[in-house]
């Protein structure tokens, strides 16, 4: 069987497989000194062939990011997704692009709602999903233990209708990037 590949305008979405696992791994250890990203990420084995999928820069193919799906047990067809991009990628647009690719692909797929939780100090993630006419749904009250204290954790869900919105909000713009991004880091 090979292995899913979605395209966007910038970047290409790998399903996770031996042959860019050592990627992923680089960018597990990266994501894990970030305080914001709470810590070491501990994936299980994708349920889906879109479950994990490495993000490359379709110009070069640079390792840029991995975002992956996991369906929130109890919850049919809720799927948890959580995003990681390498800080020199960040602002060029290609975390956009990947991210609406791969949840319109979700979706596609029978995805009922996306549930994302944030630690309250991510600040950049709380900008994108207000960019994305989102609010948190729940806060669970010092819930993520990073940087040395408790912080809250933001709960954000999504369906369909909602994301639908969200694209007619940007038709005809790549997601609020109006140009192409730089060319990629070189690391």
């Amino acid at each position: 069987m090979s292995r899913l590949v979605l395209e966007g305008s910038w970047v290409l979405l790998e399903g996770a497989d031996e042959s860019n696992q050592e990627d992923i791994d680089q960018l597990d250890v990266a994501r894990a000194a970030l305080a914001e990203m709470g810590g070491w990420f501990s994936r299980p084995p994708p349920a889906t062939p879109w479950g994990t999928m490495l993000i490359r820069t379709r110009e070069g193919g640079v390792p840029i990011g991995v975002i992956d799906a996991m369906p929130l047990p109890g919850y049919p067809a809720v799927f948890n997704v959580s995003m990681f991009v390498d800080p020199e990628a960040r602002g060029t647009g290609w975390a956009i692009d990947a991210y609406g690719v791969y949840i319109s692909h979700i979706f596609d797929q029978g995805v009922r709602l996306v549930h994302h939780e944030v630690l309250e100090m991510n600040r950049s993630v709380r900008r994108i999903m207000r960019g994305a006419l989102l609010e948190p749904t729940a806060r669970l009250r010092d819930h993520g233990y990073a940087a040395g204290r408790l912080w809250d954790v933001l709960v954000y869900s999504y369906d369909r209708g909602h994301w639908d919105t969200v694209l007619a909000k940007f038709s005809g713009r790549r997601l609020g990037h109006p140009s192409p991004p730089p060319s990629p880091p070189m690391g």
